[in-house]
């Protein structure tokens, strides 16, 4: 961080007790195993763990520093030489992310959504990197926590950052946009994640609109027109509305035409683009970037440049090809619309052999999770899918949906090892097969496997 203790201390509103060098720089420590000489720790309350927990054996460290919560001062016999107290130290946390935040003049760039917001956040630094120097959220670092810890990352030297925003319990969106107070917004699409929290796609649309919560005053919200939600949103007296898509929007692509691998290549005016990543979630994810990439005023000769060289982000439709085999990872996430969109982009692709589906649970869904299950079982067939292996105790319901629809090609297993066994033997060259489920699943195991990629 780019920070002094003087400012942090500044910025939380809060005094260093004890002994510190007010002019050393900042540098956030979370876990005490690996907690450095002039490290600032800052222990987090969960519901399974404590990290305050930790303090009386880390306070023997030479130059100790630390964050605490005052609850624990009055419960404990304090022998910390140096610390800040605070009421809460994970709203601690987010007061100092909103304070060093503001101290970037730059396009600041946050993008949430049910499906394809990491893809697209990746897509996004891309273009913006073909002419301007910056950074992005890393990994899935996009909750109350992950977010602070990106923002650390900044940088007086950058001139854009891009920052995802997760959830899966309402408010938590609003929060992190007010903490980052971005430029720019994006929302890619609305659909049904996280039924178990949510309850409905009216409340994840409330919850992914809340990003508009922290636009600066007359920033722009970017949004997919062609999603039922999206599509009604207008400019404000706080924040103007930009719209893409693939039917209708200010950004749309045309003279639109698929190659045999469901690559899309398109027009913008006179500037033509190609993509080297399927499906047409990778052209919603495109239209998303290039209007960000075209409000920020890069030339679209460039953009055009960057899109056809981008290969896309691991296990999200990661086209690999190996032996004579086509293996589809996409089992970071999943939910019912990016499980659809995945069926179709296979269905789309040409091949000399069969076309196999892996499917797993799709985690999170609340109630209406097995007959969202069973839904995507009835468009097997209709796919042009040769066979369905499925994995969990949910994803039975697909194999059941299959089934009534007459798709009769069916294994299920309730472990991994006998999957990967199974999947092996019966693939052969030519077969195009999907990986899809949600992460907890650990598909990726076997696509790594069976592609040679070695984690």
């Amino acid at each position: 961080m780019q920070l002094s203790l003087r400012e942090m201390a500044l910025i939380l509103e809060c005094a260093w007790i004890g002994d510190v060098d007010l002019d050393q720089e900042v540098n956030i420590c979370m876990d005490s195993r690996v907690y450095n000489k002039g490290d600032v720790f800052w222990p987090l309350a969960g519901e399974r763990f404590d990290a305050h927990d930790f303090l009386p054996q880390l306070s023997a460290c030479e130059n100790f520093m630390t964050v605490l919560n005052n609850e624990w001062l009055l419960d404990n016999n304090n022998k910390i030489k140096a610390y800040i107290p605070v009421n809460n130290t994970k709203e601690a946390l987010l007061k100092l992310a909103k304070g060093y935040a503001e101290k970037f003049s730059m396009p600041k760039i946050a993008i949430t959504g049910s499906n394809g917001k990491t893809s697209t956040k990746d897509l996004i630094h891309s273009l913006l990197s073909t002419k301007l120097s910056g950074m992005a959220t890393s990994g899935n670092y996009n909750n109350d926590i992950g977010v602070p810890l990106s923002i650390f990352r900044f940088k007086k030297e950058d001139q854009f950052a891009v920052i995802e925003m997760g959830t899966n319990h309402p408010g938590e969106i609003e929060v992190l946009s007010k903490t980052l107070q971005p430029d720019i917004a994006i929302i890619t699409n609305i659909g049904p994640s996280h039924l178990e929290f949510f309850g409905n796609e009216s409340a994840v649309f409330t919850e992914k609109l809340s990003i508009s919560a922290g636009l600066k005053k007359g920033g722009t919200l970017i949004v997919n027109a062609d999603d039922p939600y999206l599509k009604k949103l207008k400019t404000t007296k706080s924040y103007k509305v930009m719209t893409f898509g693939v039917n209708r929007g200010q950004f749309k692509p045309e003279c639109l035409e698929w190659n045999d691998d469901a690559c899309a290549s398109f027009q913008i005016g006179r500037t033509k683009f190609s993509l080297s990543v399927p499906g047409i979630h990778s052209l919603y994810n495109a239209m998303a970037a290039i209007t960000v990439a075209s409000l920020v005023k890069v030339p679209k000769t460039s953009i055009a440049k960057s899109l056809k060289a981008h290969k896309g982000s691991s296990l999200r439709m990661e086209i690999r090809k190996i032996s004579g085999l086509t293996i589809a990872a996409d089992c970071y996430n999943a939910n019912p619309a990016s499980t659809e969109s995945a069926l179709n982009t296979i269905g789309k692709m040409a091949s000399s052999g069969r076309k196999i589906a892996v499917l797993g649970d799709m985690l999170e869904l609340g109630e209406s999770s097995a007959v969202m299950h069973k839904k995507i079982g009835y468009c097997l067939s209709e796919l042009g899918f040769d066979a369905l292996f499925t994995l969990g105790d949910m994803s039975k319901n697909i194999q059941a949906g299959a089934r009534a629809k007459g798709f009769t090609n069916t294994y299920h297993f309730s472990n991994i090892e006998d999957l990967q066994i199974a999947i092996q033997d019966y693939t052969s060259n030519g077969d195009i097969v999907l990986f899809k489920a949600s992460r907890g699943m650990k598909l990726d195991i076997i696509a790594n496997a069976m592609s040679g990629v070695e984690v």
